[in-house]
């Protein structure tokens, strides 16, 4: 099971702890540990970024500059 330390230092098995550390032991250390709950954590995968070519950039500012059919609101 997985312990996290609680004092400032702690010796296992000749091995020195220092506090926060997390440990891995079938020894019962008494207060001077904390069990530790792993969350499983899920990674979401990142969305690919998409690429625009100019000619892309282009197409887009010509058809922002056409009216809308039916007219604009300016006119109200």
């Amino acid at each position: 099971m997985k312990y996290k330390v609680v004092i400032g230092t702690l010796f296992v098995d000749g091995v020195k702890y220092r506090r926060g550390d997390i440990i891995e032991t079938d020894q019962d250390l008494g207060t001077r540990v904390e069990p530790v709950v792993e969350v499983a954590v899920e990674e979401k995968p990142k969305p690919k970024r998409k690429r625009r070519t100019k000619a892309e950039i282009e197409a887009e500012a010509i058809l922002s500059d056409i009216p809308a059919i039916g007219g604009s609101n300016e006119d109200r």
